[in-house]
């Protein structure tokens, strides 16, 4: 635990210090996840049973290896392009929120509380 407390410490020193690095890091990361996440896809895909479409998981590994390959070439792009994808969904669940607690608030204030 020692060791990987340390480890943790150090990449959270490395990743304020070079922001740009880690997140490049993080984009290759996950570029080669993706990559060997298509591989496997696509033998899955070819030698597997039935239980799930063949079409569908060859369109799933397809993707996973060009998205894969897109974050491995040009990591800066990939990392600028996630971080506006979670600003949307940053974007998209705060409005989700608000709403909920809009309606939370309008169905609390139409039940009175029992009296006792």
């Amino acid at each position: 635990m020692i060791v990987l407390g340390l480890l943790a410490l150090a990449a959270a020193i490395l990743a304020l210090a070079h922001p740009a690095l880690t997140a490049v890091t993080l984009t290759w990361i996950l570029g080669i996840w993706l990559m060997v996440r298509g591989v496997f896809g696509l033998v899955g895909a070819l030698v597997g049973g039935g239980a799930v479409p063949r079409g569908a998981l060859l369109l799933t590994a397809a993707l996973d290896l060009v998205v894969g390959i897109l974050f491995a070439t040009h990591p800066g792009h990939a990392a600028i392009g996630i971080a506006v994808l979670m600003g949307i969904l940053a974007i998209v669940w705060g409005v989700a929120f608000v709403g909920l607690g809009l309606a939370m608030r309008r169905e609390s204030a139409g039940t009175t509380p029992a009296a006792s």
